[in-house]
């Protein structure tokens, strides 16, 4: 994170190992199964095709740790008198409760967490990807609005190549950066709590 002219945060975003150009028609999607497994979206498991909407089901699974210091889908404790379960076997459990979107806001550790933000969190973690919300409405939502005091006009997101006067202005190395990052663009340096 680097603060630019005009108080704006510059993010750059690293590791690109798997990334690809993904067609935002939805006409081409992507079906390798890939992603860290407490992150991966549903439809990457059930291997039916995916598009970008996997990563705003990283960004509700990302908001949720966030919140409350802990992932939404994680394999139940085992205890010393129980089967305990291999690793396949865990990974399994993990993945059904993924494929469900079966997580829950547990006490004590979400009392303390508005509605608007479990609200958000809500509309990520959706198995349909069509009732899942997109980038501009995870922009749009009520929790970040309130949590960054920013407008419409505040936030904007922008590719490199839209970016590269920005970039050169802010640069302060002579490191190479990747064709693929992205920064996002904050206008409001002063943040309000969460809660």
């Amino acid at each position: 994170v680097r603060f630019g002219p005009g108080k704006k945060m510059n993010y750059k975003l690293a590791d690109f190992g798997l990334a690809v150009k993904v067609d935002p028609s939805g006409k081409k999607p992507l079906m390798t199964v890939c992603g860290t497994p407490t992150y991966v979206a549903p439809e990457i498991l059930a291997e039916i095709g995916y598009g970008l909407e996997v990563d705003n089901w990283a960004a509700g699974v990302i908001c949720y740790i966030l919140l409350c210091g802990f992932p939404p889908f994680r394999n139940k404790p085992q205890t010393d008198s129980g089967e305990r379960l291999n690793s396949d076997q865990q990974q399994e459990e993990l993945f059904s409760q993924i494929q469900k979107a079966d997580y829950e806001f547990l006490a004590p550790y979400w009392d303390h967490v508005s509605n608007d933000a479990m609200d958000l969190v809500k509309r990520l973690l959706v198995v349909n990807v069509d009732a899942r919300l997109t980038a501009n409405g995870i922009l749009q939502h009520e929790f970040i609005k309130r949590l960054t005091s920013a407008s419409e006009n505040d936030i904007s997101i922008s590719s490199e190549e839209e970016d590269e006067e920005n970039k050169l202005a802010n640069s302060t190395s002579n490191e190479e950066s990747s064709s693929n990052s992205a920064s996002v663009y904050y206008n409001n340096s002063q943040l309000k709590p969460y809660g």
